[in-house]
């Protein structure tokens, strides 16, 4: 509670505006939904379709009630979740770490729906811990089609884990009962909008692939649509539009890592926590966005790392989130003026999610061998 009052406050309007989109846009979306016009479903949205169930669930009191019900609704996921971490007996260490790292993040951490999916994706870790794939894979789908990152942690679980059918048939299951939903909710091609919405998209300032152009002195520029600031050059839109591709093989590469790790016999708890790692910093480094909420993703990577005591990741990724906070809120205008503190201080945050994908790649490649393990199916 300490934690979550802490952040809270430094939510408040005259300490700093990271709380901007649950008080401005999340209320809009509500009202424009009683209006008639809903996101998601009548026109294209930025989130998979279940991210509507967070904000309907802290606009019941209305839209100008949101942002303060959303404070609510995100305590009590983080509380369930940090009851389950404390009840399992690897849990303890993990549960302490996640606080710790929510300290560091800032008032970032409740304020995005990615404070939504952390606490989902907690549970299927700890759900992962407990032998429980199934429901591990039904929390990261959940996730996923609330906000797309939590799809790798479900990757990381088909490639390590041996239940793969159960892994594929869960998230099959939950993916075609909401698009079932939103299909007779009248959707139609909405209901992915979510895809094709990120590919539309420029190179935003915070993504690691924007960094050289900072130093260049790119120019820079209020996209109105996407509500960020892009760069805004050719170059810039070139690498936007490789990111994607550049994307889905960083992806499978490392999932191949995984998968020549486990047929190494390597012990399966460490691959997976390696690979987790190294699957969402490769989402982080590859992506034309960069928002500072996407810190957020490292926490379930996190608990991974504390569970195998593999502390370099776990010290690479507290030093991250930290420099996430310096970024965001607090030298955010020197990063959008270009000048040498906010870049430097951004340059090393970016630089810092290069070292922890490589790291964890190359942690996959040279991890021991254990006792004879059943092989891929």
């Amino acid at each position: 509670m300490a934690v979550h009052g802490l952040v809270a406050a430094l939510n408040a309007p005259e300490v700093t505006t990271a709380f901007g989109d649950v008080r401005g846009v999340y209320p809009w979306w509500v009202q424009r939904a009683l209006d008639g016009e809903i996101v998601g479903i009548d026109v294209p949205w930025v989130y998979p379709i279940l991210a509507w169930l967070p904000i309907a669930a802290s606009a019941v009191a209305g839209p100008a009630a949101l942002p303060g019900m959303w404070l609510v609704v995100v305590t009590v996921l983080d509380a369930v979740a940090f009851w389950l971490l404390l009840r399992h007996p690897r849990g303890v260490a993990p549960a302490w770490t996640w606080l710790a790292l929510m300290a560091l993040l800032g008032p970032i951490v409740v304020g995005r729906i990615d404070s939504i999916t952390m606490p989902i994706a907690v549970g299927g870790v700890v759900a992962t811990w407990s032998g429980r794939h199934a429901l591990a894979a039904a929390a990261f789908t959940v996730g996923a089609w609330t906000k797309i990152w939590p799809g790798v942690l479900w990757l990381a679980q088909l490639v390590v884990r041996p239940q793969r059918l159960v892994t594929v048939s869960i998230a099959a299951g939950v993916t075609g009962i909401v698009m079932l939903a939103a299909l007779a909710l009248g959707a139609g091609g909405n209901v992915l909008s979510f895809v094709t919405w990120q590919g539309d998209r420029g190179l935003q300032i915070e993504a690691v692939l924007a960094t050289p152009f900072h130093w260049l002195g790119a120019p820079l520029g209020y996209d109105d649509v996407q509500l960020t600031y892009q760069l805004q050059t050719e170059a810039a839109d070139a690498v936007a539009a490789a990111a994607t591709p550049v994307l889905v093989v960083l992806t499978l590469l490392l999932a191949g890592l995984g998968v020549l790790a486990t047929r190494r016999g390597v012990d399966r708890d460490a691959v997976g926590a390696w690979l987790a790692t190294a699957l969402v910093a490769g989402l982080i480094v590859a992506n034309p966005v960069g928002s500072p909420q996407f810190a957020i993703w490292l926490v379930a990577p996190a608990l991974l790392l504390v569970g195998v005591r593999a502390w370099d990741g776990v010290a690479v990724i507290v030093v991250l989130c930290g420099l996430t906070q310096l970024c965001y809120p607090w030298l955010y205008g020197e990063v959008v003026g270009q000048e040498a503190i906010g870049l430097l201080v951004l340059t090393l945050r970016n630089g810092g999610y290069v070292v922890l994908l490589a790291l964890a790649a190359w942690r996959m490649l040279r991890l021991p061998r254990v006792a004879a393990q059943p092989a891929l199916a």
